[in-house]
């Protein structure tokens, strides 16, 4: 028997009952014994696993020999196994969702790739009740249906961007530099009710991602701080450049900096607001 058959059939049967299947389409109408004594299986094992398949209509039995059994047809078994598991998925899909973590039990979760990123963070968006922070460099579009919901419930939308960023909905405010946004992004962070953060990121040249969830009560006030603090600093060098007609934040004019390994690697630092 071909294994990858064998392989395919073990994604929805156990591996006990696929080889009974297996065997039973090539031996139809053996008796336990034989199945037992073909597959080297236990009988104690094989008449409940029999049996079981029989009950679920895996197996089936002639009227006038109740001992032997027959496999169902293989194409009538598919159909009746997918209506079997796509009821079951449904039946999943209501319960599971009710079923929430508890709040005291803090939880990290590594995501890899931006699409699995992608889908969290518009996953994360549609828990949104009141209010959500934001901070992506990609355009604001790849969230447009999760924002429609979001303006539709009058939820508070609050972004950051050093790239430019515009949205069609009223119930979002941007925060933005307004310079060009690079070929790929590299971020997206989300603050959700203050209950729940992403924080994803490019982490090379090939656009690899790994991104963090949690509800760490520490993780989710540091990134909104840090979302805020982005904002504050832009209000402030608005207010400054509208007062005195220079930029605020340039490094060798100003003596706000530290000199430390960060600065070097931020935004003011590499000299960007003189663009």
């Amino acid at each position: 028997m071909n294994n990858n058959i064998e392989k395919s059939l073990e994604k929805i049967l156990t591996k006990q009952e696929s080889a009974i299947y297996l065997y039973l389409l090539e031996n139809p109408g053996q008796t336990v014994y034989y199945i037992a004594k073909a597959l080297g299986l236990s009988r104690s094992s094989a008449y409940p696993t029999v049996d079981a398949m029989y009950t679920k209509g895996i197996l089936l039995k002639l009227s006038t020999d109740t001992q032997a059994y027959y496999p169902e047809n293989p194409e009538t078994l598919i159909k009746k196994l997918r209506v079997d598991y796509n009821n079951t998925f449904d039946e999943l899909q209501e319960v599971l969702k009710d079923i929430k973590p508890n709040e005291a039990t803090n939880f990290f979760m590594n995501i890899n790739s931006f699409e699995a990123n992608l889908e969290k963070a518009k996953e994360l968006l549609l828990k949104v009740k009141e209010e959500v922070y934001l901070n992506c460099d990609a355009s604001l579009d790849i969230f447009d249906k999760e924002f429609a919901i979001l303006e539709e419930r009058g939820v508070r939308i609050i972004t950051f961007s050093f790239s430019k960023q515009e949205s069609k909905y009223k119930n979002v405010e941007i925060y933005s530099y307004g310079y060009p946004q690079n070929i790929l992004p590299t971020r997206i962070m989300i603050v959700s009710d203050m209950k729940e953060v992403l924080v994803a990121s490019s982490i090379n040249q090939n656009n690899e991602w790994i991104g963090t969830i949690t509800n760490n009560n520490l993780m989710i006030r540091i990134m909104s701080e840090h979302i805020h603090h982005d904002i504050y600093l832009y209000k402030i060098q608005k207010k400054y450049k509208a007062l005195t007609g220079e930029n605020l934040f340039v490094k060798g004019k100003d003596d706000l900096f530290l000199n430390t390994l960060n600065e070097n690697e931020s935004f003011f630092c590499k000299d960007k607001e003189n663009k």
